[in-house]
C-alpha cells in the first residue's frame, strides 16, 4: 500500500470528562517533573504528574543513564531527600566532592521506587501510562485545562499553574508559546547517547 507525500487535514471534535482538578499540573515524570511536582506539594499545593510511562524518574530510570552527574550535595531541599533515600537502600554511590568525582553512580532499579514513595509520601497525584495530548487556552493566553489519555480514553485536567517538564517544550507548544529548537545560531541539538547494559560475560 502507497503512502501519500501530501499534509492532508481532518477536522477531529470530541467531549472529554473534567476528571481531574489540582492547584499544579506537572508535564513530565523525568526528574525534572519529580522535583517540581516534590517542591510544589511540599509548600502546601496540591499536585497531578502527568508521566507516559510506568513509572518515573526519566532518562535516569527508564533511559538508564545511572548516574547523578556534578555536585550532588547541597543542591536543594527535595534532591538532599531523594539522596538521603537512595543511601537508606545502599543504592547511591558513597559522596566525593566535586570536581574530584565528577558523577555519583545510583541502582537503577531502586531509584524510581524511592521517587515514587516520595511523590506519594507527600500526596501527589500520579498518572502513569498517561500521555499528554493537547491544551485549551483562553483568549489572553492562559491555560485552562490540558488533555491528557491513558487507558480510559481523553480526559481533561485543569490546574491554576501548569509546569512543563516534558523535556521538548510539549505543553508550551502545543499551547502556542515561543519556542525553539536547538542553538540559535543553526538549531543543531546535542546527539543522543545509546544507553546499553552488558552482563554474564566471560
Amino acid at each position: 500500500m502507497s503512502r501519500s507525500n501530501r499534509t492532508e487535514a481532518i477536522a477531529w471534535s470530541r467531549s472529554v470528562p473534567l476528571r481531574y482538578e489540582a492547584d499544579v499540573a506537572v508535564i513530565g515524570g523525568g526528574m525534572a517533573g519529580v522535583s517540581a511536582a516534590l517542591a510544589a506539594a511540599r509548600a502546601g499545593s496540591s499536585v497531578i504528574l502527568v508521566e507516559r510511562f510506568a513509572t518515573v524518574g526519566g532518562n535516569a530510570t527508564v533511559g538508564g543513564v545511572g548516574a547523578f552527574c556534578g555536585e550532588t550535595a547541597g543542591q536543594g531541599a527535595v534532591f538532599d531527600e531523594i539522596i538521603a533515600e537512595l543511601e537508606k537502600y545502599d543504592a547511591v554511590a558513597d559522596y566525593v566532592p566535586y570536581p574530584k568525582a565528577d558523577h555519583r553512580l545510583f541502582n537503577i532499579a531502586i531509584l524510581p521506587v524511592v521517587l515514587q514513595e516520595l511523590l506519594l509520601k507527600y500526596g501527589v497525584k500520579l498518572l502513569l501510562h498517561t500521555q499528554f495530548v493537547d491544551v485549551s487556552v483562553t483568549d489572553n493566553g492562559r491555560i485552562k485545562e490540558c488533555i491528557v489519555c491513558g487507558k480510559s480514553g481523553p480526559e481533561a485536567l485543569r490546574a491554576k499553574q501548569y509546569i512543563d517538564c516534558s523535556g521538548e517544550a510539549q505543553l508550551a507548544h502545543m499551547a502556542g508559546f515561543e519556542t525553539m529548537k536547538g542553538r540559535e545560531h543553526d538549531q543543531m541539538q546535542l546527539p543522543m547517547s545509546m544507553m546499553f547494559f552488558v552482563r554474564h560475560v566471560s
